[in-house]
């Protein structure tokens, strides 16, 4: 449920300010729905099987064959964003619903990730490249990846600083996304639960 309550706390709790992650204007709204959609049904279990038999689970129980199947069908979906990343940049716009970095770019930067270990098939979309490094070369992203754990980051008080505590637990929550990947690196075997099942299976 994490792209449905980044998309919940943005919507209805950031800043419409154009200048947060929050969309500014009912076209931006729509982006970042398109994408999150887009994301879950088109990326994140493939993604999520290279993760896991790439780095993931231990070595013995690893199928390269299943992660080489994925890889395989991800080309088409990183095709669809390298052509929309490279029109946006035709627009003067780095990231996908704007010339910001939004709930979308969380949205989809979260699972993208997952797909790193597969560098040969990233760096044939340089313009995803670019645009995932800059999503996760975000100071706040560098701050969550050195906390411990994956405990998800907790509602923020902060008395007399309404909007800075939006501000924050916004970043917060993208981050713990962007991290999602990391974090399962570092548990190591660990099971996929609601995000793919049979990644697991013997």
């Amino acid at each position: 449920e994490s792209m449905a309550c980044a998309l919940y706390i943005a919507r209805h709790h950031g800043v419409a300010d154009g200048v947060s992650i929050t969309p500014a204007n009912a076209a931006e709204d729509a982006e970042a729905l398109k994408w999150a959609f887009w994301t879950i049904t088109e990326i994140e279990a493939d993604a999520l099987t290279v993760l896991m038999h790439r780095v993931v689970m231990p070595e013995e129980r690893r199928k390269p064959e299943l992660a080489q199947a994925a890889e395989k069908r991800l080309s088409t979906p990183l095709r669809v964003l390298e052509q929309h990343l490279q029109a946006q940049a035709q627009r003067g716009r780095a990231h996908l619903a704007a010339e910001r970095f939004t709930v979308a770019d969380v949205c989809v930067a979260s699972v993208a990730s997952w797909v790193r270990p597969a560098a040969a098939l990233l760096a044939q979309y340089p313009a995803v490249s670019s645009w995932l490094k800059v999503c996760l070369d975000r100071p706040a992203q560098a701050q969550a990846r050195a906390m411990k754990g994956s405990k998800p980051p907790q509602r923020l008080h902060l008395p007399g600083q309404p909007q800075l505590a939006q501000r924050r637990e916004l970043d917060a929550l993208g981050q713990h996304e962007h991290g999602l990947g990391g974090h399962l690196l570092e548990q190591g075997p660990v099971n996929a639960g609601h995000h793919q099942t049979g990644v697991l299976a013997a």
